[in-house]
């Protein structure tokens, strides 16, 4: 698809850009008393941090001349509505209450395909893994492994469908994300201790990280940092040994700092996906903030706990 296609599309980005927070509006939501208080005030920039993803990709679908370009960026809800039905059809519970949407496979398709086992029916690089999760909550019922395999594979789905976009920024986005999905497993993996076979389950391959080296890593935190200090990620060792908390929002800040370099795009898919991004992470600060709020901390210990989004 030729690039010029999105400058309608980009006009309406930039023209809804506009109404995303600004610095000064976070600042006033983290210095609330209270999370009623916080609440008026979202109540009044019409912001609802629930809603934002079905009004994000309303829009999206709305303007984009090919909505599939942009499944790198939906397509971990279906591998999280994957994990949920799976669990539910084992538990005999009903999954709805904590399906995602929208979603790549709609969720009544993704459901009767895995109650029916026509893993045909689902897109190709889901079937295998679904097979295979379901075989091993059936064997085992090890729902952590089983999530872990899922997570693998939507790790490498994530990179293998940004890799087939020509444009440099949304091929880049996605092995940016593969590689902090995979470094966030790592870490989860060295603080539960989880054991060599598990955490072999659990890393994806992906193209800036050997995932032999990260594996052979996942010892302690400071051999983990070792090993990213050697990697394109050397920030992102920094901010580890400093803490957990630290090399979080390390992560959240690469990605708003990557979707930067898309600001004063004109043509592509680029902004449209820096646009997703950034309506994500502001659903996710406004989240950070009220929870700080029900748990009393200052406007200075709020602050310290969110991103930049803007």
């Amino acid at each position: 698809m030729r690039e010029t296609e999105y400058t309608t599309a980009v006009a309406r980005i930039r023209m809804n850009e506009n109404k995303l927070l600004n610095p000064e509006q976070i600042r006033q939501l983290a210095a609330t008393d209270s999370v009623e208080q916080a609440r008026r005030l979202l109540d009044e920039w019409h912001f609802d941090e629930q809603d934002e993803t079905q009004q994000t990709w309303a829009l999206i679908r709305e303007i984009a001349p090919d909505i599939s370009e942009f499944d790198f960026l939906l397509v971990r809800h279906d591998f999280h509505n994957l994990k949920t039905i799976l669990k539910a059809l084992f538990s005999e519970k009903d999954p709805s209450p904590m399906l995602l949407h929208p979603s790549v496979v709609p969720v009544q398709e993704l459901e009767q395909a895995v109650r029916q086992k026509r893993y045909t029916a689902l897109p190709e690089y889901m079937r295998r893994p679904a097979q295979r999760a379901y075989a091993l909550l059936a064997e085992t019922g090890d729902g952590q492994l089983s999530d872990a395999l899922l997570d693998r594979a939507m790790i490498e789905t994530v990179e293998g469908l940004s890799a087939r976009n020509a444009n440099r920024f949304i091929s880049g986005l996605g092995s940016l994300l593969a590689a902090i999905y995979n470094m966030r497993i790592a870490v989860r993996c060295v603080r539960l201790k989880k054991p060599a076979a598990f955490i072999e389950e659990a890393l994806a391959v992906c193209s800036t990280l050997r995932k032999s080296s990260l594996s052979a890593a996942v010892e302690s935190e400071e051999t983990l940092a070792d090993y990213l200090a050697a990697t394109p990620y050397g920030d992102a060792a920094r901010a580890l040994r400093h803490s957990v908390a630290a090399f979080e929002r390390w992560c959240d800040q690469k990605l708003i700092d990557y979707c930067d370099s898309a600001k004063y795009v004109s043509f592509g898919p680029a902004p449209l996906a820096a646009y997703i991004l950034r309506r994500q992470a502001q659903a996710q600060t406004v989240r950070i903030i009220l929870s700080c709020k029900r748990a009393g901390f200052s406007p200075e210990q709020t602050l310290e706990r969110i991103r930049h989004t803007a």
